[in-house]
């Protein structure tokens, strides 16, 4: 978002001039700025709360030359976001995690695929950086025959069709496990 489209949803929201809005939001800024130069906290309810920060010193590589820089310490403005606006976050991002039949059939795909690593490494694909999940299915049947097929079995047998559908967490695990870096 753009400052003129802040000052816009503001001057909307409150039922105010463009004018008016710019002016309130410029008069925060100018506040915020000079309470964390003077080392104050700013908290804003419902978004988080900025505060002035001591970066330590430090010693770092140039990246082309290689030659060593030193950098002093100094203070910068950190943002901690309110637990309202992490939840409101949190709930925008899928978690299928926070489930305990993801967890289950998360730990039995790393359990599978784990077994085909250990007893048929010689067999085990190469799958190139940027292989789709879709695709894995069809390397892995290419390679393992029916080792991937009875894992595939197993897979489909223990895992709920609500589950399987959200997320394939076999070929997914194999992604992970057998891509090439």
């Amino acid at each position: 978002m753009t400052w003129s489209d802040l000052v816009a949803r503001v001057a909307v929201a409150s039922d105010v001039s463009p004018a008016v809005a710019r002016e309130v939001l410029r008069s925060f800024v100018t506040v915020s700025r000079e309470a964390l130069v003077a080392g104050e906290r700013v908290a804003v309810p419902g978004l988080g709360t900025l505060a002035p920060r001591w970066r330590a010193g430090r010693t770092v590589r140039h990246v082309r030359t290689g030659r060593k820089l030193s950098y002093d310490g100094r203070f910068v403005a950190h943002f901690a976001p309110s637990s309202a606006l992490r939840q409101a976050l949190a709930a925008r991002s899928p978690q299928p995690l926070k489930d305990a039949a993801h967890q289950q059939a998360r730990r039995l795909a790393e359990a599978l695929v784990g077994d085909i690593d250990l007893y048929h490494r010689g067999q085990v694909p190469t799958l190139p950086p940027g292989t789709g999940v879709e695709a894995v299915d069809v390397l892995c049947v290419e390679r393992l025959g029916p080792v991937w097929t009875a894992a595939r079995g197993t897979w489909d047998e223990r895992v709920p069709e609500r589950v399987r559908g959200a997320r394939d967490w076999l070929a997914e695990s194999a992604l992970r496990r057998w891509t090439t870096a």
